[in-house]
């Protein structure tokens, strides 16, 4: 499935899409709390190595791991992690959002994921920028141009 979107702002690995879903309903995860994961709990990872734009397409792989341990806002997790994951989910076992991809180490153990907290702060920041004009009018950060996004992970070829 595919809408009309625009690129409101830039955020590492963290961004804010408007969407037009043309009427119908978007899929969504449920925010969770990072902070009331403890060492050793089981978190699932999902993210898109090479990008979606590869051909042939492939769905984003999910792996699993669990939490090593945190420092503030962010996640030290053991779940393998690859170039181009960064921006994806970190979810707990009852599918609530809990981090977000940012770190892929060289040692499995040392993989990083910024808080759901923290990623919750970063999108009421752009808010709040996109609210006051920013991003919207220096083409190099977001412009008003239309772009076509997947939003379920279920594009495939020529999908619409």
């Amino acid at each position: 499935m595919l809408f009309r979107s625009q690129l409101l702002g830039p955020g590492e690995d963290v961004g804010l899409v408007k969407a037009d879903p043309a009427g119908r309903e978007l899929p969504f995860a449920t925010l969770g709390f990072a902070e009331a994961l403890k060492a050793g709990d089981p978190i699932l990872v999902f993210g898109h190595p090479l990008g979606p734009e590869i051909r042939p397409w492939r769905p984003p792989p999910m792996r699993a791991g669990m939490l090593v341990g945190r420092r503030g806002n962010v996640l030290t997790i053991d779940a393998p992690l690859s170039p181009g994951d960064s921006g994806g989910g970190v979810f707990d076992l009852q599918g609530r959002l809990v981090g977000i991809n940012s770190v892929a180490s060289d040692r499995p153990d040392l993989n990083a994921a910024m808080s759901s907290e923290l990623a919750a702060e970063r999108i009421e920041e752009l808010k709040k920028d996109v609210a006051l004009g920013e991003f919207l009018q220096d083409g190099k950060a977001g412009g008003p141009d239309d772009h076509r996004v997947p939003v379920d992970g279920m594009v495939g070829e020529g999908g619409d």
